[in-house]
């Protein structure tokens, strides 16, 4: 097939560009909350809410980078599958 690489090429340009543009949208990074202090729950349950927060930023994080690495590699292999059908258009 002879444009099978530019297909291809476009194919995995538009996906890793859609990944990309909704792993912007979703950057909603945790916001750090003022806890409530209750003197119910003490010193002790508060340190465990600031430790649970602070997790779950790692967390997204460390999602978006291997988001965005997904999307870079899309994109990288997009423009090889570019250069490879233009040489075997000449």
């Amino acid at each position: 097939m002879e444009h099978e690489y530019f297909k291809n090429a476009l194919d995995l340009f538009l996906f890793g560009l859609g990944v990309l543009i909704i792993a912007i949208i979703l950057n909603t990074p945790f916001k750090k909350k003022k806890v409530k202090q209750n003197l119910s729950f003490g010193l002790e349950q508060k340190d465990k809410l600031e430790y649970i927060n602070d997790g779950l930023r790692i967390i997204n994080t460390t999602r978006l980078k291997s988001i965005y690495l997904f999307a870079t590699v899309f994109i990288i292999a997009s423009i090889i599958y570019l250069i490879l059908g233009i040489i075997e258009y000449f």
